[in-house]
C-alpha cells in the first residue's frame, strides 16, 4: 500500500552463500536442470531406481526398458564414445603420441580401456570383483541429465555420496563424480534445504556455578565416530 515501508528482511550467512553458490552453478538458458519438485512420499523409489537400472546379472545387463539396438545406434551418435569403439573393433593398439592427439573426453575414456566391454554391440564398464561383477553402461552425453534427474530429484534428493553410488550402480561416464557434485550444488531444492541455524540462536556458553552446598554438577561428553576422511569428529 502507499506510504507503508517495506519490511526488512534478515538474511542469515548461510542462506546467502548457499543462494550464491546456486547462481555460480546455474546452467546456461539452453540447458534445463530445473524441474518441479515432486513428494517422493507419494512414489515408488524402487520402480524409479530400478527404471534405469542395470541388471549385475551377466545374462540381463541392458537398461531396462531400452533395446541393445537402440543403445548401439545412441552410442555411435556420441563422437566420444563411438572413437572408443571404433579402436576397440578394430584392436588398435595406440602409441602415447597418438593417445595424446585425441581430444580430452577420449583420452579420459580410454584411460579405462581394460574394463570395457563391447557385449551384443553396445560399450559396457567391467567393475567389481569375482563374485560379483557389474557391468556399467557407458552412457551417452546426452543421456547424463536424465541419469542424474533420475537418481537425485526424482528418489528423494539424496546427497552426493549416495547418488553418485546409484549411478555406479548402473551406468558410467568420465568425470562422474564432478557431474554429481555441479549437478547438486545447482539444485534449487537442496539448495534451499542447506540453510542451517545461524549461530546467533546458540545459548551462549557460561560458567557452571553452584547456589549452595552440595549442589550436583553435570557435564556431557559425547564422541563421534571418525569420518570417512579418517578424521576424529569432537
Amino acid at each position: 500500500m502507499p506510504g507503508e515501508k517495506d519490511p526488512v528482511v534478515h538474511l542469515e550467512s548461510d542462506a546467502i552463500s548457499a543462494v550464491c553458490q546456486y547462481q555460480l552453478y546455474q546452467a546456461p538458458p539452453s540447458t534445463i536442470l530445473l524441474y518441479p519438485s515432486i513428494e517422493t512420499m507419494e512414489q515408488n523409489q524402487e520402480v524409479i531406481i530400478n527404471s534405469i537400472g542395470v541388471s549385475q546379472n551377466d545374462d540381463e545387463d541392458s537398461l531396462k526398458g531400452v533395446s541393445d539396438v537402440e543403445w548401439q545406434n545412441n552410442q555411435e551418435n556420441d563422437p566420444v564414445i563411438s572413437r572408443v569403439i571404433h579402436i576397440i573393433k578394430n584392436n588398435l593398439n595406440l602409441t602415447p603420441r597418438q593417445v595424446h592427439q585425441e581430444n580430452d573426453e577420449v583420452r579420459r575414456l580410454l584411460l579405462e580401456r581394460k574394463r570395457l566391454q563391447l557385449r551384443d554391440g553396445v560399450l559396457y564398464r567391467r567393475t567389481g570383483g569375482k563374485e560379483q561383477i557389474t557391468w556399467q553402461l557407458v552412457l551417452p552425453a546426452a543421456f547424463w541429465e536424465k541419469a542424474l534427474r533420475g537418481l537425485h530429484d526424482d528418489v528423494g534428493h539424496f546427497g552426493i555420496d549416495r547418488t553418485l553410488s546409484l549411478l555406479r550402480e548402473r551406468v558410467y561416464w568420465p568425470r562422474m563424480q564432478k557431474s554429481v557434485e555441479d549437478y547438486i550444488k545447482s539444485c534449487e531444492r537442496c539448495v534451499k534445504r542447506k540453510t542451517l541455524p545461524s549461530a546467533a540462536g546458540k545459548a551462549p556458553l557460561q560458567h557452571i556455578t553452584s547456589t549452595g552446598p552440595m549442589d550436583l554438577l553435570c557435564i556431557d561428553f559425547l564422541s563421534l565416530e571418525a569420518s570417512k576422511g579418517g578424521c576424529p569428529k569432537f
